[in-house]
Parts: C-alpha cells; sequence; structure tokens
C-alpha cells in the first residue's frame, strides 16, 4: 500500500473503508463496513476533516461526536449531509489515520511513549485490518498485534525508530537457526504500514510538534528530550517499557526511561494557580547539562578503554573489581559505577567478547 503523503493527504471516505476493512469482508458486508467506518470515526480512532457549507471553505478537523449525526451516500461522494433533516453539508472530506492527521498532536498530548506506539502504531486501524491476513496464515505473529512484541525469533519488544518496511517483514521470517524464508503479500502490506507509522511518529518528536519528557539513565534527571536523539541511528523504542533505547535488538538498553508526550507549551498543573502562566518546556538548568555531558563523555571513554582491551586477544580478561578500581583512578567523581556497569555490557556487545561477561578471575589474597 503507498504511504500517505503530503501531495495526496488522507484517504477518501471509500478508501478509508477499504484500507481499514478485513480484507477478507470487503465484497460482501459494504453495509457493515460503513458502520465500522462511522464506529472508528465516533471513537477517534481515525481523524477526518472536511469543508464546512462550501467547498472553497478551509478544512477543519471534524469533532468525533458529530458523526452519529453525519451520514454518506457512498462512493464516489466525497461529502457528508446531515441526518433527521438537518442542512449540514461537510465537502472534500478526508480520513487520516492519526499519526498523520493535521492534530495528531493533541491524540499525543498526554499519553506515555508506551500507550502512544500500541494504540496508533499497533493498533492501527489499517494494521489490524493487514493484521487479520497475516494471522489467518501464522497464528505464531500474533503477539506482535497482541503485546506489542516485535517480529523475530526471539522475544524483544524494541522497534527501531530508522527501521524500513523491508526490514520489519524480514524479522517476520526470521528463525532461531538463521534460515530467512520469502515474506508473503499479507506480511509485506502490513510491513509497509508499520513502518510508515513508526516514521510518522519520530517524525512528529523530530519536529518538535510534541516532546517527550523522561528520565536520562546515566544522571537520573528528569527532563525534555532534545529532538535531534530522535533521528539519530540505532535507537530503538521498548513497547513494553516505553523507553527510548539504544543498541540493536535485546541488547538495546535504556539510554531515556519513563517517557510522557506533551505538547511543546505544557499544560497547567493541576496544582497551579490558574492566574499564573502555563509553564513552558523547561531546559534542563545549564549546571544540570554540564553535569550530564562529563558523565556522557566519561561513559564514551570508558566504553573505548574497555573496548580496546577486549578486542586485544592478547590482554588476559580481569575482573570487574578490578576494571571498576581503575575506572574509578581515570574518571574520579565523573563515572557512577552503574554507569560503569552499562558501559561494560555495551563494550562486551560491540566486541561480542562474550568471556569478559564472567565476573572474572579473583584478586590472589596476600600471605600472611
Amino acid at each position: 500500500m503507498d504511504a500517505v503523503t503530503e501531495s495526496t493527504p488522507g484517504w477518501t471516505l471509500a478508501e478509508a473503508i477499504e484500507r481499514t476493512s478485513d480484507p477478507h469482508e470487503k465484497a460482501s458486508k459494504p453495509s457493515r463496513q460503513k458502520i465500522a467506518l462511522w464506529e472508528r470515526l465516533s471513537r477517534g480512532e481515525l481523524v477526518a476533516t472536511g469543508c464546512f457549507d462550501t467547498p472553497a471553505a478551509s478544512p477543519v478537523a471534524i469533532d468525533p461526536q458529530r458523526f452519529p449525526t453525519l451520514d454518506w451516500h457512498g462512493s464516489p461522494s466525497t461529502s457528508l449531509v446531515g441526518v433527521a433533516g438537518s442542512d449540514v453539508q461537510v465537502f472534500n472530506v478526508r480520513v487520516f489515520p492519526i499519526l498523520r492527521a493535521p492534530n495528531a498532536a493533541a491524540y499525543l498530548n498526554g499519553l506515555s511513549l508506551t500507550e502512544a506506539f500500541r494504540r496508533y502504531v499497533i493498533e492501527d486501524p489499517e494494521v489490524s485490518a493487514l493484521a487479520k491476513c497475516v494471522l489467518k496464515t501464522g497464528a505464531r505473529h500474533s503477539s506482535v498485534f497482541l503485546e506489542g512484541q516485535a517480529p523475530g525469533p526471539f522475544v524483544d519488544f524494541h522497534w527501531p525508530l530508522d527501521t524500513t518496511a523491508s526490514a520489519i517483514a524480514f524479522r517476520f521470517v526470521d528463525s532461531p537457526l538463521g534460515i530467512i524464508g520469502n515474506p508473503s503479500a499479507a506480511i509485506l502490506a502490513v510491513s509497509e504500514v508499520l513502518a510508515d507509522r513508526i516514521a510518522a511518529l519520530r517524525d512528529m518528536l523530530a519536529c518538535g510538534k510534541v516532546v517527550a519528557f523522561g528520565t536520562f539513565v546515566l544522571s537520573g534527571i528528569e527532563g525534555p528530550i532534545g529532538r535531534l536523539q530522535w533521528i539519530r541511528s540505532g535507537i530503538s523504542v521498548d513497547a513494553s517499557k516505553g523507553d527510548l533505547c539504544e543498541g540493536e535488538d535485546h541488547r538495546a538498553v535504556p539510554k531515556w526511561t519513563g517517557l510522557s508526550l506533551r505538547l511543546p507549551d505544557a499544560p497547567l498543573l493541576p496544582n497551579q494557580p490558574q492566574s499564573s502562566p502555563a509553564p513552558k518546556v523547561a531546559d534542563v538548568p545549564s549546571k544540570a547539562k554540564a553535569q550530564i555531558q562529563t558523565k556522557e563523555k566519561s561513559r564514551v571513554e570508558c566504553i573505548a578503554w574497555l573496548k580496546s582491551m577486549m578486542s586485544d586477544p592478547d590482554v588476559m580478561r580481569r575482573s570487574i573489581d578490578d576494571l571498576w578500581a581503575e575506572a574509578q583512578d581515570k574518571w574520579p567523581n565523573k563515572l557512577s559505577q552503574r554507569a560503569f556497569l552499562k558501559a561494560r555490557d555495551d563494550a562486551i556487545a560491540v566486541t561480542k567478547a562474550w568471556a569478559w561477561k564472567a565476573p572474572g578471575p579473583k584478586s590472589k589474597s596476600p600471605q600472611s
């Protein structure tokens, strides 16, 4: 299926039915499909825009609660009319999946990253319709669409944000033995839509239409995530925990945890006086920024130091305590033990020096 583009925004009502209906019922139950579309629009699972009163009016989002009072006479019409004698007319109606809608940010505001990803990527109506075809031939993929698990042979909830439709499709047919089959037409179709929705979510965060707040793992400081973080390669969303992670597959490690989404202008807090101005998305204080940058620089240097040892076959494996003691000397008061342990895990994953995963040889006790 073609991804939505700015040159052809949204779908007609007929296209919306086509894209969100069970493919096995499309030809047999058109009236039920129309009812199902109206229910999705009324529940806010899809967004519709239209021009009220005249085709030349500017399109606006249609209030979901209005759909029970609006009717459609069927294809090829793109207009809605009021029911029960109402003279309301809405022209040039277009339907959008939430993450491609003009007002998508309002739907994301206040959600956790887990909720947003599950609701508007995994449970997107077009994804759900195409998933039915996939599950009829391969029930083993049910965990992807029911639990948010990333496709693949292992239990893993990390969805790369720079993924492509082909990458998702081949993860569906990957096996523990490393044998990759050919994706079916159903898998290719659902993979294309999943990739489109993930890209839409990433674009909104990268453009600053929505701001993610979370706790930076290395510092424990909570604050907004810079929008350019979302376009870095190698980052993923943990759909089970809502963390922003770095690394591949199940080896990805959290960088930001407990993410929630807000509009750029944060709303008033419940206990804040209405007379005071609404708080803006605040920057991390300059002192805290400097601390974060110093700790991050130390962590990166520590990873490089560990990688140089682990990749050298002539270097004898060392214990965690021994490495930690030397790390403290190299980066005094700049590297926590927790950050050191994560750096050690990252270095092991990159170099694949799995032998270093063991605690290491214990130091010999001095003879009395």
